[in-house]
């Protein structure tokens, strides 16, 4: 569509207020989301009118029922994003200077964030155990020539990725007690 623009923004589970004020700004621009590509990083923005618009990301690993979403659109609010594993992305005009809120209390926002954090734990916390343990890993890495290189990279990897999980679940950690 001529009138839709395509941005790239990279982010992550505990950048999930930044990424809503870059979404703001967007719209302040006349950019106003549409939907969200399936890894979240991909926006497709209809070009219009600068104006304000709210918007929130919410995490829900049951993909959000159907109660759920319906109690969001009674309260005025429009899914924009749905990225598969929880994200979900609504918006909602806004008065100049005020932001909608889509949790209305320190609880539910906490769930929030208990629930990303389960699912980090789940995900990253195996990765240790499984590169650790893996005798042909390590007898690949000890072997060297291009056996070697192949285990260096899967131990490389998966410890970058245990220390992303990591370092996400204590920023998570550490929002949820400013709660």
């Amino acid at each position: 569509m001529k009138d839709d623009v395509w941005k790239c923004k990279l982010w992550w589970a505990w950048q999930d207020r930044e990424h809503e004020e870059w979404l703001t700004a967007q719209s302040r621009r006349g950019l106003h989301l549409r939907s969200v590509s399936m890894l979240g990083m991909l926006h497709r923005f209809e070009v219009g009118a600068p104006g304000e618009m709210s918007y929130r990301w919410d995490f829900q690993s049951d993909g959000g029922k159907r109660d759920y979403r319906q109690l969001f659109d009674d309260a005025g609010w429009k899914l924009v994003g749905d990225v598969p594993g929880g994200w979900l992305c609504w918006s909602k005009p806004a008065p100049a200077g005020q932001r909608a809120e889509i949790f209305t209390d320190r609880a539910s926002l906490r769930n929030k964030y208990r629930s990303l954090l389960s699912v980090l734990a789940i995900t990253t916390l195996p990765l240790m155990p499984l590169i650790l343990v893996n005798r042909g890993l390590w007898s690949d890495l000890a072997a060297g020539g291009r056996p070697a290189i192949a285990a260096a990279g899967i131990i490389a990897m998966g410890l970058g990725c245990f220390a992303i999980g990591a370092y996400g679940s204590l920023r998570i950690w550490r929002r949820m007690q400013e709660i």
